[in-house]
């Protein structure tokens, strides 16, 4: 036997003086039928409660016998311990009549009710709907509404909750709630429509319930409809045009403001090259790019966002060699949201377009999905900061690690947080160079809804000299992608 059942003869004699009285929801205010029941908590376990309603005739005459409903949460059970009058359940509506000996309310008088509900663990002590009629009136019967599915697939903020119309009624009353037992539940409309405007809700679960009323009644609960809203709407996929970028690598060529070797016919640098990591209190952070201060880095912002037409800067994170391409070790599941974050207010600090991400590690398919997390998370913070992703031309061996980060950067069908793949192509002829190129495009944009401007070709016209960049670029152009230039070396432009 449980505690609370041992003890049970011994509450409901107890002269609890501290109980909080509850008051019933919504009584009809009729001299003939209806009187007020409020209800009491005196006792309270892990997984029960015990209710105690008393109903008060505030009228002149006696009464000849009462009728008293409620309604219980989703998942609480009445138990067998009740005392005070004859109880019956239909689903989660209950009913209580008087016994023999208590139909008799004196004018002025009272008479209570008590009963032992089972609830889940630690969940709230409550019963709803409360309601009770005098002199053989019964509770006047009416339908309980019936409640749309709540039609919201993008997770926004604002969306329409409805139900069905119930005959004779004249009133319905909304409620809300955050949790799916529908616990402590707020009204949020009371009205004589069928419908609702919810807006302006923040991130997280909403449950929804209707009852419709009278002048004299009111109906059960309906049933519960849920809706989700995200923590911001998912940003559309890119549509930018051709973009004609560069690696700015040189690490002195910043000392030499107030104006800077900047390349001709290009819209974006990336600033070469940084990786994430940790700043002096622990907290996720950018670092790197060689001496570059932050100073440093806001004068060379500012001068290429004063250009005509002005230059865009992103910070290029990973590759490079060394620590730089370790620098995705830190990652973990846990921490992708606080990067995410940091990134963003590093771009917002500095006055940054963006981010270049560039994963060379090829430590393990979790990391890749990891790296994939944190661009789609950076994205949605804030859509209108730019990514690109670096690969290498060489098809069959890097196409699975990319593969792998495209589909955990996914926001939706089409919708890769990646708005540009940079294929960069370094050592081999030009023809072969531009097969694979070709093969990279029709892939991203049959799997991945990219665009050929969202494919921009790497030019190396640094290093390797294994074909004319002029005449790569020419091909570029004519296909319809963009170009990234490996490298700008502003001491050797």
């Amino acid at each position: 036997m449980k505690r609370w059942q041992s003890l049970f003869i011994l509450l409901i004699s107890a002269n609890l003086c501290a109980d909080v009285l509850r008051p019933s929801v919504d009584i009809a205010e009729t001299a003939t039928t209806s009187i007020p029941a409020t209800y009491t908590v005196p006792t309270i376990w892990a997984t029960a409660y015990q209710v105690n309603v008393t109903l008060t005739n505030n009228t002149t005459a006696a009464t000849s016998s009462w009728t008293s409903t409620f309604t219980l949460p989703a998942n609480y059970v009445l138990s067998t311990h009740v005392t005070g009058g004859t109880f019956a359940t239909s689903g989660q509506n209950v009913t209580v009549q008087n016994l023999a000996s208590n139909g008799t309310i004196a004018a002025g008088g009272t008479v209570v009710y008590t009963m032992i509900i089972d609830m889940p663990l630690s969940a709230p002590t409550v019963i709803n709907n409360l309601q009770a009629f005098a002199n053989g009136g019964g509770a006047p019967t009416l339908a309980a509404p019936v409640l749309n599915a709540i039609s919201n697939p993008a997770h926004a903020n604002a969306y329409t909750v409805s139900w069905s119309t119930v005959p004779t009624a004249t009133q319905y009353k909304l409620q809300e709630s955050t949790n799916s037992s529908f616990a402590n539940p707020t009204t949020i409309f009371t009205g004589s429509l069928n419908n609702f405007n919810v807006t302006g809700k923040t991130a997280g679960t909403y449950y929804y319930e209707v009852t419709a009323s009278t002048s004299t009644a009111t109906s059960p609960p309906s049933n519960i409809q849920s809706t989700t809203v995200g923590s911001t709407p998912p940003p559309p996929p890119p549509t930018g045009g051709i973009e004609h970028a560069a690696w700015y690598i040189d690490w002195t060529a910043w000392f030499t403001g107030p104006t800077y070797n900047i390349p001709t016919g290009v819209d974006t640098l990336n600033v070469f090259v940084g990786e994430l990591t940790f700043d002096a209190s622990g907290n996720p952070t950018l670092g790197g790019f060689g001496n570059l201060n932050p100073p440093q880095l806001d004068a060379f912002v500012a001068y290429c966002k004063a250009q005509n037409p002005p230059i865009a800067i992103k910070v290029s994170i990973g590759g490079g060699g060394g620590s730089y391409d370790n620098c995705w070790d830190v990652l973990t599941s846990s921490n992708i949201q606080a990067f995410a974050q940091a990134m963003v207010n590093y771009c917002h600090a500095h006055g940054l377009s963006g981010v270049d991400f560039d994963y060379e590690e090829f430590a393990s398919a979790e990391q890749e999905t990891l790296v994939g997390n944190l661009i789609r998370t950076f994205k949605t913070i804030d859509p209108t900061l730019h990514t690109s992703l670096c690969t290498n031309a060489g098809f069959s061996s890097w196409m699975p690690v990319i593969q792998t980060i495209f589909n955990a950067a996914m926001i939706a069908p089409n919708n890769c947080a990646v708005d540009r793949l940079y294929i960069m192509s370094y050592y081999d002829p030009l023809a072969s160079e531009e097969a694979w190129v070709t093969q990279w495009a029709n892939w991203a944009i049959q799997n991945y809804g990219f665009t050929p401007a969202r494919i921009s070709v790497g030019i190396d016209d640094f290093d390797a000299h294994a074909y004319d960049p002029v005449a790569f670029y020419n091909w570029a152009v004519s296909q319809g992608y963009s170009t990234v230039h490996w490298a700008y070396n502003p001491a050797n432009p």
